[in-house]
């Protein structure tokens, strides 16, 4: 699939208008093999949700896929959460962008680069991301 055909891979799906719909394997699409796949963790949610912490946890959690919709400029992308991390689905054109991004929320940085401690104080939690091409999965 061509980088012109990646960008159209949404608009070429099928809109599902029933919730029954997404059980149906007819109803999904594979992507295109040169699209990336990041998924993203949050390190020790399983401690700190044990702790009582899970609220925390998910808000962090959260972060990588506000920080992904932000990055996308408006333009549609697959995303699931996970309570403590996310996966996502972006075409190759977005890949570098999307890792500076998940490196910033890793190295602490909130958007104007300030220390992760003065974003929200009180919570400091360390992320761990990957990048895979939709061919090698």
């Amino acid at each position: 699939m061509s980088a012109f055909d990646s960008h159209a891979f949404y608009e070429a799906l099928t809109k599902q208008c029933a919730f029954r719909t997404l059980n149906d394997p007819d109803s999904y699409a594979p992507l295109p093999d040169n699209w990336m796949i990041g998924v993203s963790d949050v390190v020790g949610s399983t401690k700190a949700a044990a702790a009582g912490k899970y609220k925390v946890v998910n808000m962090v959690g959260t972060t990588v896929i506000s920080a992904q919709i932000n990055c996308a400029d408006g333009r549609a992308y697959s995303f699931v959460f996970g309570g403590d991390g996310a996966g996502f689905a972006i075409p190759p054109d977005r890949a570098e962008a999307a890792g500076a991004t998940l490196a910033t929320l890793a190295a602490g940085r909130c958007r104007a680069g300030a220390p992760r401690a003065a974003a929200k104080p009180g919570i400091e939690y360390d992320y761990q991301h990957r990048f895979f091409l939709t061919c090698h999965i």
